[in-house]
């Protein structure tokens, strides 16, 4: 088990069948290993998405992605604007304001927010009274119809248990969505990973103001002082932090593993043509690569699936 070592780059041997993956050590140093299987673990994510916003090259603050922040104890009496509604748009904003720094959070897309406890503990309400593994292989068989008309009914609770906080942020100007078709946000997990925010409390300081709350449409251009707003005021900001999610693992593939395995491969994660989660947990296009990925849940689950084919395969029992 190596820490701090990073993945560089890797080409596959056909002949061989194996691997050359190229890491580099904390020291700097480079090594060359030649497994058999490669098995992305690594997130459903690549590196940060950063936007070309009209005018944001031209704010002569300071300006981070949501990856990189880690505490806004150096914003304290600073003004900032958070671009971002998701998760990490209402934590950041969250701490900022904690923090004692004048926070506004900029909504570029419509947004599902819901409870932690109850709403998001729903979800798990398939093990509730039945042995975890029984749970295990209820949650992992279900088709995409059925799955889909589960979280529907399962939504509905989300939105009676929140009705409340929404009906806030709604009187606030928030947009927000129940998903496609009433799915909800996890739905949003399956298809785009993204979307939602389970509420650690962010949500009542937006209600409450403590949290300004400001439209992307209201925005003409970034200066450098800050937004300047269609009403031609300007916004100021010290600091802008930019929640705008993340490139996708396929992007990730490409810089590793070169353009042809990317391209052999395809999309990773959201669904595919038979209603599957695209190449997670299963064999992919190409030979010896792999991909284990979403929550804690899923990966307690689905990357046993994964161990037992690579067993197989190993053990000759299953075609390599």
């Amino acid at each position: 088990f190596w820490t701090s070592t990073e993945f560089v780059r890797g080409e596959y041997d056909d002949a061989a069948g194996i691997w050359n993956a190229m890491v580099r050590r904390a020291d700097g140093s480079e090594r060359t290993l030649h497994p058999r299987h490669l098995v992305f673990a690594n997130g459903l994510v690549g590196s940060p998405n950063i936007p070309e916003l009209p005018g944001l090259k031209d704010f002569k603050g300071d300006m981070m992605h949501t990856a990189v922040f880690t505490n806004g104890a150096n914003w304290r009496g600073k003004k900032a604007l958070v671009i971002g509604t998701g998760t990490s748009g209402h934590d950041v904003a969250q701490d900022l304001h904690a923090n004692g720094c004048d926070t506004t959070i900029v909504q570029r897309g419509a947004t599902m927010v819901l409870s932690i406890d109850p709403s998001a503990k729903l979800t798990y309400g398939i093990h509730n009274g039945i042995p975890i593994e029984d749970g295990d292989l209820l949650s992992s068989t279900n088709t995409k119809p059925v799955v889909k008309k589960t979280l529907q009914g399962i939504t509905k609770r989300m939105l009676d248990n929140d009705r409340e906080i929404i009906d806030g942020l709604i009187a606030r100007g928030f947009k927000f969505t129940d998903g496609e078709d009433g799915a909800g946000h996890q739905w949003m997990v399956r298809t785009r990973y993204g979307g939602y925010y389970l509420d650690a409390g962010c949500s009542q300081l937006i209600i409450d103001g403590e949290i300004g709350l400001l439209q992307y449409n209201q925005i003409e251009r970034f200066v450098a002082n800050g937004a300047l707003l269609k009403d031609g005021s300007v916004k100021p900001a010290d600091l802008i932090v930019l929640a705008t999610g993340f490139l996708p693992q396929e992007v990730v593939i490409r810089k590793l593993l070169g353009d042809t395995v990317a391209k052999k491969v395809g999309q990773i994660w959201g669904f595919d043509a038979d209603g599957e989660m695209s190449n997670m947990w299963k064999r992919t296009a190409q030979r010896g690569l792999w991909f284990v990925g979403g929550g804690f849940n899923n990966c307690r689950i689905n990357s046993r699936y994964v161990a037992l084919q690579i067993k197989a395969i190993e053990e000759g029992l299953l075609p390599a």
